[in-house]
């Protein structure tokens, strides 16, 4: 039997307009895909959309909290953003009602989505069909393909699902849920990023939220410092962290850390250029972020050297080898746990979480892994910061985003590139699987290899890299 898989991930549909980012223009394609996908369905039957995770994203809508507990509210939450975005659970509801078949996976955005009240409203606004949503940190097996969202091998945003299942087990008897501990991305969501959101629109679409951002939060707002030692102390606390307590290795005096290595590194480089290396004695509220800094000195001298942490910071976040925009490399935990995945026998291995679309041939058994990417807005950088052998021609294009930055010019530094996996299967296996691009219904093209060009921004001609 035949059957065609489509896979779709990191939707973040939520927030007002200041919050949300998945835009209209991003909607607007989701609500084109979905009626496309109905389209399919009518014409050969057999069509499975598979929604990975981050459906929703509870942390962008007030009133702002890293865990609705309160199942109520949480279920205030989904319907207001369900009343925001109506048209594309409609186009679920026209998907559902053609004979496909649709399934949800939990991320770690939307984690109220396995409460009651939440878990109920969608069922009700999905309508009858073919409808599975998988919530207690399970993965999706389809014969030989398995999907999950992949926030699993993130440290930063992890889930304990046995203490999200506790706060179940108490709302569904009326009784008060115990305290559940959110992910240390979450908090980074709503203890620094939504504080700098005001002065620094794109904050929020750096994804995912973890050690990588934490030199550059602090670059741009050094007072924003103070919150993120606790906040990384989070990461190795978790459930699902606790399994991976032997990785935090004893430092170079010989003394065992507290952080994870990756984490007080990022700490320690945050430290470095927001303060010159020296933090403990400052007052943090004194202190004066990025732009008020650059107006405040007025220095051309002051100005190259906050350039010149930027760069460095942007650097880091693109990671050690500068690969996070190439479509064939992925980062260690999620490529490690995709080849386990490989070894245990599946043929395509498909994450979201990261969004950034990935494909890439695994070297065990013929295997591919995919990373669907997100249908929200993404973080552009100038080209020169990853293609040039040039550290002052890639500070002097970092300067044309900074003079962007200080006039809200920001409209070419924000990226869409709205994936999705389509997996061909028969009989239980999967015969191909591909990533393409989606920019309506007449204009579907197979993902280009290599990097994502049109999240790099050559500054000389205002435009992208091609």
């Amino acid at each position: 039997m035949s059957e065609t898989i489509f896979v779709i991930s990191d939707l973040h549909l939520g927030g007002d307009d200041k919050f949300a980012i998945c835009t209209a223009e991003g909607r607007r394609l989701l609500e084109a895909f979905l009626g496309w996908v109905r389209k399919k369905q009518k014409a050969v039957k057999n069509v499975h959309l598979v929604v990975n995770g981050d459906s929703v994203d509870f942390l962008a809508e007030s009133e702002f909290q890293v865990f609705t507990m309160d199942d109520q509210s949480a279920t205030a939450k989904l319907r207001k953003i369900m009343c925001r975005t109506a048209p594309i659970w409609e186009g679920f509801r026209g998907v559902l009602a053609e004979g496909a078949r649709v399934t949800f996976l939990l991320g770690n955005h939307d984690l109220e989505l396995s409460l009651p009240g939440p878990r109920s409203l969608l069922g009700e606004t999905l309508g009858p069909g073919r409808f599975d949503f998988l919530y207690d940190n399970q993965a999706l097996r389809v014969g030989d393909v398995i999907i999950e969202h992949g926030n699993r091998y993130d440290r930063w945003n992890s889930v304990s699902h046995e203490d999200l299942r506790n706060v179940r087990v108490q709302i569904s008897r009326g009784l008060k849920p115990p305290v559940f501990k959110a992910p240390a991305g979450s908090h980074m969501v709503i203890e620094v990023m939504n504080g700098l959101k005001d002065k620094y629109s794109f904050i929020n679409l750096l994804k995912p939220e973890n050690e990588a951002a934490i030199p550059l939060l602090a670059v741009l707002d050094p007072a924003a410092f103070a919150k993120l030692p606790d906040v990384a102390l989070l990461a190795v606390q978790g459930t699902e962290s606790r399994r991976r307590q032997d990785e935090i290795a004893a430092d170079v005096s010989g003394e065992i850390s507290e952080y994870h290595p990756d984490d007080r590194q990022a700490l320690d480089v945050a430290r470095a250029l927001a303060f010159d290396g020296e933090a403990d004695e400052i007052a943090f509220e004194s202190v004066t972020d990025f732009l008020s800094g650059l107006k405040a000195k007025a220095s051309a001298w002051y100005r190259r050297q906050q350039i010149e942490k930027l760069y460095k910071a942007f650097r880091y976040w693109l990671g050690p080898q500068l690969t996070t925009f190439d479509t064939g490399q992925e980062g260690k935990d999620y490529y490690d746990a995709a080849i386990a995945s490989a070894r245990a026998g599946f043929k395509v291995v498909v994450y979201g979480h990261t969004h950034l679309a990935k494909n890439i041939a695994l070297p065990v058994g013929g295997a591919t892994y995919l990373n669907t990417g997100t249908w929200a807005d993404l973080m552009c950088v100038p080209a020169s910061i990853l293609l040039s052998e040039s550290v002052e021609q890639a500070q002097r294009d970092l300067d044309v985003f900074v003079r962007d930055l200080e006039n809200n010019r920001m409209e070419r530094w924000t990226g869409r590139l709205p994936t999705f996996a389509q997996i061909e299967m028969e009989n239980g296996h999967a015969t191909s699987s591909e990533m393409y691009l989606f920019e309506g219904p007449e204009n579907i093209t197979k993902m280009r290899d290599g990097r994502l060009s049109r999240l790099l921004v050559n500054t000389d001609a205002a435009g992208v890299v091609e």
